[in-house]
This record gives C-alpha cells, structure tokens and sequence, in this order.
C-alpha cells in the first residue's frame, strides 16, 4: 500500500515538473514582431524584460 501512495505521489510530482518545463519551452518560443531596426542593446534590454513588457516597449518604440 505505502509503495502505491509513493508511486502516486512520485508520478505527480514529475507531471507538474514536466508541465512547468513545457510551458517555459513555450514562453521562450515567441518572436518579437517589429517594423524597424533595434539596437544590440535594445535587444538585450527586452530579452531581460517579461514578455508584456516587451510587447509594451516595442509598441511604444514609433511613438
């Protein structure tokens, strides 16, 4: 009985490892779509920046 509630327990928590790596696969996928020319440093400034605050700044980059 105790080594079914392990496994269980074992096979939950490697699901929720599995689906944490999956979504961090699936931020790390997106593209910045940009009309116009960034700087090396600009770049570097958004890839340090979450990803809504990217989106921001790009908007506001023609502004």
């Amino acid at each position: 009985m105790q080594s079914a509630a392990l496994l269980e327990k074992e096979v939950s928590d490697l699901r929720a490892e599995n689906e944490k790596k999956k979504q961090k696969r699936t931020r790390s996928t997106r593209t910045i779509v940009h009309e116009g020319d960034l700087l090396v440093q600009d770049v570097r400034e958004l890839r340090s920046e979450p990803f809504e605050a990217q989106v921001a700044r790009i908007n506001n980059y023609h502004r």
